[in-house]
């Protein structure tokens, strides 16, 4: 956890953890009555610094999601896959079946 302070009051702060050459971004968050400070970008480039010169990472991973500061920070996008397995026999997995069905049909309507 580190903060960004100005003035005596936090402005930004942001949860990142280091873990096996990859520093993990968490949480950011900023007050935006400090936008014109700039605190969420001042602080990422000193974790930055810490992370990649005093720590050694060779890769930070901003999680998820198309947030338009991140093409700020980032090289490239890498895709994120996930696969999901239920067990038809399980009542317990049958909406989430359910659930993946109606998906694919919606999005086949959609297309055609």
């Amino acid at each position: 956890m580190a903060l960004g302070i100005h003035e005596g009051r936090p402005v930004a702060a942001q949860f990142w953890t280091v873990e096996a050459g990859t520093a993990w971004i968490h949480k950011l968050a900023h007050r935006q009555d400090a936008d014109h400070l700039s605190a969420g970008s001042v602080l990422t480039a000193a974790l930055m610094e810490q992370v990649i010169d005093r720590d050694g990472v060779a890769l930070v991973d901003f999680g998820t999601g198309d947030d338009p500061y991140k093409a700020d920070w980032m090289d490239e996008k890498r895709a994120r896959f996930r696969l999901d397995c239920h067990n038809p026999k399980t009542v317990a997995s049958w909406p989430h079946i359910a659930h993946a069905a109606l998906r694919r049909l919606a999005t086949r309507s959609s297309a055609g």
